[in-house]
């Protein structure tokens, strides 16, 4: 392979390339400047991995172990999706080959990480940070692809169905499905958390970028170690031909890169183990309830028999497939309001009602009372695409899915409970349905004798409904403040406005 290295620094062009075309570039002209962008876009996930696994001393001599691979394996990714992705796994696998080629005694270095992580137990997102990197990277390929478009780009789910060629409601139960896994990988290293924290977490973790300069160190040494590795004597004999400066650059790299190529070479063939990781997991602390009188169920006396006739075997199995629609609507509305908590410092209310209209710049009215208020904070900030979501039908087909009010009231069927936090009781309900408007009593018709309750943890489950049109947890009824998610206090119902 043959480098320019005529140009050093980054033209103003390159900031509007892709990374597949900055790679492809790469690959036919061997322009140090188009590496030297990717490296920049990149360095700072890369980097970030590192000091989270090996320290900041190695983390250094980490990524450029990672790019280098980069640079000589460039050829065959030039089809790749999502290059973030990619490197977060090469990421990993290099720090698992430090780890294990590490000196210092095992146990010693997981109870340093233990040490760290109990000095700051309360902080569920500091406990989770350690093994986040690790558990992304045990994802599949596609759910690893997505997490990295979604948070490492910073894509749109309408962007990514763009590049990806799929559709959007596919794209976003995947991504239900992929925060589940993290969760679930977490918790199995010791690690309590709820989606929302690992939203948080991807947000905090993903960081691409990096400063020009470091990127052009970063940039010189990895091409110069994949020139001794595996490039030509020509991409040698120009890499002597730069400038003064540079070539001591250079020779001082090289003088370092051939004492570890041996043992660098001898790491990447062969195969890499999972360090794996162990602690306590974190008992989950309540949060704060918010106590409205105003929207506390009412005590009026309300029709309780509600009988449900039989249905036949065809009206059952459209019950069921409706009882699964308003489970994954749920689900979906749940992602967005993570997102939106994450994004705002809270759920949907009244006080971020301000802050979406400034942030987005939107005309309408927006406000905090009902649940179509709260849920269309969600579309107007573009968490949500579509009112569907927060209803019982499907989507009809050729449907728009700009951002729009909720123009049909009689679609929105959940209702919000609001003053909750992420960090609160993840048992705790947040969004539940089919709740007749003004009263804490379920239809039993609705959905064939079932509720569907979404927690905070993101778990959307179907339970019962009693006769009287109550569902009965804990040997109580869901909205009795003894319940203990409830802390004591009246839980804020807002319903849906009919």
């Amino acid at each position: 392979m043959e480098v320019n290295a005529s140009t050093s620094t980054v033209v103003p062009a390159i900031f509007g390339i892709s990374d597949t075309e900055l790679l492809q570039a790469w690959v036919r002209h061997q322009r140090q400047a188009d590496f030297t962008e990717i490296v920049r876009r990149h360095l700072g996930l890369v980097r970030g991995i590192a000091r989270r696994q090996v320290g900041t001393d190695l983390a250094d001599d980490t990524a450029q172990m990672v790019f280098a691979i980069l640079a000589r394996k460039a050829s065959g990714l030039t089809e790749l999706r999502s290059l973030g992705s990619w490197l977060h796994r090469v990421t990993m696998l290099q720090c698992r080959g430090v780890i294990r080629g590490q000196i210092r005694d095992r146990r010693s270095h997981q109870s340093a990480m233990e040490s760290a992580r109990l000095a700051d137990a309360r902080d569920p997102l500091s406990e989770m940070l350690p093994y986040l990197d690790s558990a992304i990277c045990d994802l599949p390929d596609s759910d690893r692809e997505l997490i990295h478009l979604r948070y490492s780009d910073r894509l749109t789910f309408p962007e990514v169905a763009r590049r990806t060629g799929r559709s959007e409601q596919a794209l976003r139960q995947q991504a239900g499905r992929a925060l589940e896994k993290l969760v679930r990988l977490l918790q199995r290293r010791g690690a309590g958390v709820s989606v929302a924290t690992v939203v948080a977490g991807l947000g905090t973790t993903l960081t691409r970028t990096s400063s020009a300069s470091a990127a052009g160190s970063i940039s010189n040494a990895a091409i110069t170690s994949a020139a001794l590795s595996g490039g030509s004597w020509a991409t040698w004999i120009i890499l002597l031909t730069m400038n003064t400066k540079k070539y001591m650059l250079v020779v001082g790299l090289i003088a370092t890169l051939v004492a570890l190529l041996g043992v660098w070479k001898n790491r990447e063939t062969k195969g890499l183990a999972d360090p794996g990781a162990s602690s306590s997991a974190m008992s989950p602390q309540s949060g704060s309830s918010f106590l409205d009188k105003d929207s506390a169920p009412a005590k009026t006396k309300v029709d309780r028999s509600r009988a449900v006739t039989p249905p036949s075997p065809e009206e059952a199995l459209k019950m069921k497939d409706l009882q699964r629609r308003a489970v994954d609507n749920a689900r979906q509305c749940g992602l967005a309001l993570f997102e939106f908590e994450s994004e705002y410092g809270s759920f949907p209310n009244e006080e971020t009602a301000a802050a979406v209209k400034e942030a987005t710049g939107t005309k309408a009215d927006l406000k905090g009372a009902t649940a179509n208020d709260c849920f269309f904070q969600l579309i107007a900030a573009g968490f949500a695409m579509t009112d569907s979501f927060f209803s019982l039908e499907p989507s009809p087909e050729g449907e728009d899915r700009r951002p729009k009010p909720l123009m049909n009231l009689e679609k929105c069927a959940f209702s919000y409970l609001s003053g909750m936090n992420a960090a609160g009781d993840p048992s705790r309900p947040l969004v539940v349905t089919p709740l007749v408007p003004g009263t804490g009593i379920f239809d039993r018709k609705a959905l064939g004798g079932k509720a569907v309750i979404l927690r905070v943890d993101n778990s959307a489950t179907t339970v019962d409904i009693e006769q009287d049109g109550t569902v009965i947890l804990n040997g109580m009824d869901l909205f009795d403040p003894a319940q203990p998610f409830w802390a004591g206090k009246v839980p804020s119902i807002r319903w849906p406005e009919k």
